[in-house]
C-alpha cells in the first residue's frame, strides 16, 4: 500500500531538484552536503592500476530519519583515457518496508516524468512503438526510470528510479565533466 511522502522524502526530494536546478551545486562537496542537509561518516579514497581516482562517500543526514533503512552515498570517478571525471549523489530507499507511489513522488516533483525502462531490449522496444500507442510506465508491472536531462552543463541530471510495484526505489543527481571545462578541486580532496 502506497504511504503520504514523509517529511525526509520530500526533503530527498527537494535536494535532488536543487542539484538538478541550482548552477554549480553538484561541482562543490560542501555545498552538496548542505543540499542534502548531511555530514559524511565513512570516506573512502582509491587509485586504481592506471592513477585514476575515485572516492566513495555514506552521507549521515545531519536529523534522525523516521525509516533509517534508507541512504545517501556520493561517489566521484576520474576517467584518464577521456580526461574526464563524474559526481553522483544517490538517494537509496530500496530497503525501507514503505511504497512511496511514483505518482505522489512525480507530483511532488512538479514535473510529468517521462519513463525509460529499464534494460536495452526493452528500451528498443519502446522506442519502436506504433504511433498511437499509449507509453508504457511503471503501471505495466517493470520497473523504470525516469530520467531529467539538464540542458545546463554545470548541473545534474536527475534519475528516478521506480520499482515494479510502482513504488519509488530511490533518486540520482549526477554529471560527467571534463576536466578542460570544470575542475574538481572543490569536490575531491583526501
Amino acid at each position: 500500500m502506497a504511504e503520504e511522502l514523509s517529511p525526509e522524502i520530500k526533503q530527498m526530494i527537494d535536494a535532488a531538484r536543487q542539484l538538478y536546478e541550482t548552477p554549480g551545486l553538484i561541482l562543490d562537496r560542501q555545498a552538496i552536503y548542505k543540499a542534502v542537509d548531511a555530514h559524511p561518516f565513512n570516506t573512502r579514497t582509491f587509485r586504481d592500476t592506471q592513477g585514476a581516482r575515485s572516492l566513495n562517500e555514506i552521507l549521515v543526514p545531519n536529523k534522525p530519519h523516521e525509516d533509517p533503512r534508507w541512504q545517501i552515498e556520493l561517489s566521484y570517478s576520474e576517467f584518464l583515457e577521456s580526461n574526464s571525471w563524474s559526481i553522483r549523489v544517490r538517494f537509496d530507499v530500496s530497503k525501507s518496508d514503505k511504497c512511496y507511489s511514483s505518482r505522489l513522488v512525480e507530483a511532488y516533483w512538479g514535473r510529468a516524468f517521462v519513463y525509460r525502462p529499464l534494460g536495452t531490449h526493452e528500451q528498443l522496444r519502446e522506442m519502436i512503438r506504433p504511433v498511437g500507442m499509449p507509453p508504457t510506465g511503471p503501471h505495466d508491472g517493470k520497473p523504470y526510470d525516469a530520467d531529467f536531462r539538464n540542458p545546463h552543463p554545470d548541473r545534474a541530471n536527475v534519475s528516478v528510479n521506480l520499482g515494479s510495484s510502482v513504488c519509488l526505489l530511490g533518486l540520482s543527481a549526477s554529471n560527467l565533466f571534463k576536466f578542460k571545462e570544470y575542475s574538481d578541486d572543490r569536490i575531491y580532496h583526501e
